[in-house]
């Protein structure tokens, strides 16, 4: 069951369908997996901003699917309608894609990346791979509508290693 959510300052949707069991929850926690997406343009990740798409329903995405920076605008514009829900954002990159959308080689980063800050967390996860986070949309567009910081330089990193087994 989905209700409609005002978006504030919306730049694509002046409202969005969202899970009403996700607008009754008290928090939010992301589990985006760290992959490429060359849909959003060279040089940029799919990560926990444009996982915002898959809560809205299936036929309203389309509506964002023509550009880059649509697709991050309304990506973001998801995002800050449930922003007060959001507490973690937790990448999994112990394994992850490399090529196109669906398909790909597997690559091996070996990271958990976590923060509080979506926008941080993808920041990192970009730096990671080798990209420059402030040439991302969604980083970009995330960053102007207040939703974090992708700036390395505002951002504490605490690095911590761990052993991943996998059978």
């Amino acid at each position: 069951e989905y209700i409609e959510v005002a978006v504030p300052e919306p730049r694509s949707f002046a409202k969005v369908k969202l899970p009403k069991v996700l607008m009754e929850a008290d928090v939010f926690v992301d589990l985006p997996k760290l992959k490429n997406n060359h849909v959003l343009g060279s040089g940029a990740l799919t990560l926990g901003i444009k996982s915002k798409l898959g809560l809205i329903p299936q036929e309203d995405r389309s509506l964002i699917h023509r550009t880059p920076v649509d697709m991050a605008a309304g990506c973001c514009d998801i995002a800050k309608a449930i922003n007060h829900l959001h507490r973690l954002t937790l990448i999994d990159g112990v394994y992850g894609q490399e090529g196109c959308v669906h398909y790909g080689l597997v690559a091996r980063p070996g990271i958990i990346v976590a923060s509080p800050d979506m926008v941080a967390a993808e920041a990192v996860c970009h730096a990671i791979v080798g990209y420059h986070p402030l040439e991302s949309p969604c980083v970009q567009i995330a960053m102007k509508d207040g939703l974090g910081t992708g700036d390395l330089s505002e951002i504490d990193i605490l690095v911590q290693e761990f052993k991943a087994s996998i059978f």
